[in-house]
Order: structure tokens, then C-alpha cells, then sequence
């Protein structure tokens, strides 16, 4: 009996939902992530454009908050950029849009809906570059519009995964005022150790190393 072997692509790219996936293999000590951009329905969508996930031996970037209904976390935070690893810039006043659900019998209805920075756009994300090879994965993806036209001029993140396990992002960003504040997010199970502008994290069997390398006057900062 023959049997013919199909080589699987590192990476695939689905439209409809505007989720590229890529792997290095399928097995529990492969390397997963996950990076979004696009997507064509609005149902159970976040402000998650240009977010991405990591995962070798448990979730070495994840997808941060839980989904109670009802409960002021899903519309307030869940659903939000700021539960995403993705940019934020913050302009002051900013009113971003609501969010389905509601709080819960026990929570404050009066509680205005925090200006956290993040985006206001579902689905104006668009996929610029998609290109593997043997070596690596490269991303590129344009969320200007998924932000306030009024505080941001360019949201563009290119992403390259080197397989198996070396990640590059490179943001360029780009505001209407130089003092709007922006803010890069990765979200980790396990409170991270920093130093300097480095800092690693250990979790579920696995473990990771940042480094900020640009812009040299970076901080970095521990939150939650």
C-alpha cells in the first residue's frame, strides 16, 4: 500500500473570521499562535484588531478576562483592546462605543464606561501581508481605522514568527498629538519578572522571554 504524504503549510488564513493560525507542528511541544485581523461577521467580535496569542507548554501571550452575563466585566473589559495584547493610545474624553451585556444586581448601573484608549472599530482591520517560507511566518495588518480618527494617523503592526519558537512585532504608530499616551499590552497567567526592558515569565510548563527593543526610552510596567 502507498501512501502519499502531504507537506501542511506553517500558516493559514481564514477570511470569514479574520483569524490567521500558525503552527509548528501538532504536538504538545509545537508552537501555536494566533493573529487577527479582518473578519466579516460582528457577532461575539472584540476591539481585538492586530491582537495575537502564543501558546508552547500553556499560553505564553494570551487572551486576558472572562465572560459573565450578566456582569459590567464583559462590556467594560472582556470585549475591550485592553484585555488584548494589542496598542492602545489613549485621547482624552474619548467616549468609546458600548458593548452587549449588562452589569449584574449587585453592581453599580451608574458606572461610566472607562476611556481605556482602545479601539472603536469592529471590523476595519485589514490583512496587508501574508507571506511563508521554510524559515518563517510574515504578518503585516492595518488597524488605523479601527481607532478614533480624531487621536490616530497609523496603527500598523507587522508580526514574523521564526519557527519554531521566535516572535518579532513591530509596531508603527503614529497620533494626531505626540502627547496622546500609547501603550503596548501583553497579557501573561503569571506575574512577570522585569528588569529594565526586559522581562520573562514562567507558567503551565513553559516559559518566555521580551525585550522591548525600540523605543530605547521605553517603560515598562506591571499591571494586575
Amino acid at each position: 500500500v502507498e501512501v502519499a504524504q502531504t507537506k501542511q503549510p506553517k500558516s493559514m488564513y481564514f477570511d470569514t473570521m479574520g483569524q490567521l493560525y500558525m503552527r509548528s507542528g501538532v504536538g504538545d511541544n509545537d508552537t501555536y499562535a494566533l493573529f487577527v485581523s479582518g473578519g466579516i461577521p460582528k457577532q461575539h467580535k472584540h476591539y481585538d484588531n492586530n491582537h495575537f496569542i502564543i501558546y508552547k507548554n500553556g499560553y505564553r501571550a494570551l487572551d486576558s478576562g472572562t465572560r459573565p452575563e450578566p456582569g459590567l466585566h464583559l462590556p467594560y473589559y472582556y470585549a475591550r483592546t485592553v484585555a488584548h495584547n494589542a496598542v492602545t493610545i489613549k485621547m482624552p474624553g474619548e467616549v468609546l462605543p458600548k458593548y452587549w451585556g449588562g452589569p449584574a444586581s449587585v453592581e453599580d448601573k451608574s458606572l461610566q464606561l472607562p476611556n481605556d484608549g482602545g479601539q472603536c472599530g469592529l471590523l476595519d482591520s485589514r490583512l496587508l501581508e501574508h507571506v511563508e517560507t521554510e524559515d518563517y511566518v510574515y504578518v503585516a495588518s492595518d488597524a488605523t481605522e479601527c481607532y478614533h480618527e480624531d487621536k490616530a494617523d497609523l496603527v500598523v503592526r507587522e508580526f514574523i514568527w521564526f519557527a519554531p519558537d521566535l516572535f518579532l512585532v513591530f509596531d508603527r504608530m503614529v497620533s494626531d498629538k505626540p502627547e496622546y499616551e500609547k501603550r503596548w499590552l501583553y497579557h501573561v497567567s503569571e506575574e512577570p519578572s522585569v528588569r529594565g526592558t526586559q522581562w520573562s515569565e514562567k507558567s503551565q510548563g513553559g516559559k518566555s522571554v521580551v525585550c522591548t527593543l525600540y523605543p530605547a526610552d521605553a517603560r515598562v510596567e506591571k499591571i494586575g
